[in-house]
């Protein structure tokens, strides 16, 4: 099995199997003229799953996607319909929940001007926002079903790093907003060695 950077990987019996219905699943979405590209995201894509992974898709649309956009290709794979959430607006996203058989499927849609906007911000603008970077690491760690081209173009614009962005993320990362949980990780830590004797 090929990890998404394109280096040969290890067989995994259940990457390979959830793989192979997110392939069904990218044909499916694929008929609709509205979507870019759609992305295996989360353990399945980069080839890690094991069996209690669930299979999450990344679909990226030019326009919004509707209601039937979004719930058509769960119908066509015979899948079960859990939730189609509201637009979120502090992240740009939708998002879906369905099962196919057994297997648990979240997918996540956005909008190709987001993650145009996004790639820039981080890249080109130094912007630290944790939603944009994690939506960043996405593009780079997944497995591309449809829209290959799209995802190649983002992931090349955003492979620079620039020193200016490293390091406003060091210092976002050091803020004392960020560490002010750390004192209570040591309590935490204390009350475990307690538990467990001198």
């Amino acid at each position: 099995m090929a990890r998404p950077d394109g280096e040969p990987g290890e067989g995994n019996v259940h990457a390979a199997w959830r793989l192979a219905l997110a392939e069904r699943a990218a044909r499916a979405y694929a008929s609709n003229e509205k979507l870019a590209a759609l992305t295996v995201a989360g353990s399945v894509g980069t080839g890690l799953a094991d069996r209690f992974s669930d299979l999450e898709l990344d679909c990226y649309w030019f326009d919004p996607p509707s209601d039937l956009d979004r719930a058509g290709p769960v119908h066509v794979l015979g899948g079960e319909l859990e939730a189609l959430w509201d637009y979120d607006p502090d992240e740009e996203e939708w998002s879906d929940d369905y099962r196919l058989g057994e297997l648990e499927v979240t997918v996540s849609s956005f909008l190709v001007s987001t993650i145009d906007r996004f790639v820039d911000d981080v890249v080109l603008r130094t912007d630290t926002d944790p939603v944009k970077h994690m939506r960043v690491a996405a593009l780079h760690r997944s497995r591309p079903l449809h829209g290959p081209e799209l995802i190649s173009a983002w992931r090349a614009r955003a492979a620079v790093y620039p020193d200016k962005l490293v390091a406003a993320v060091v210092a976002r990362s050091l803020s004392p907003d960020v560490l002010r949980g750390w004192g209570a990780r040591e309590a935490l830590a204390g009350r475990g060695r307690q538990s467990r004797g001198p």
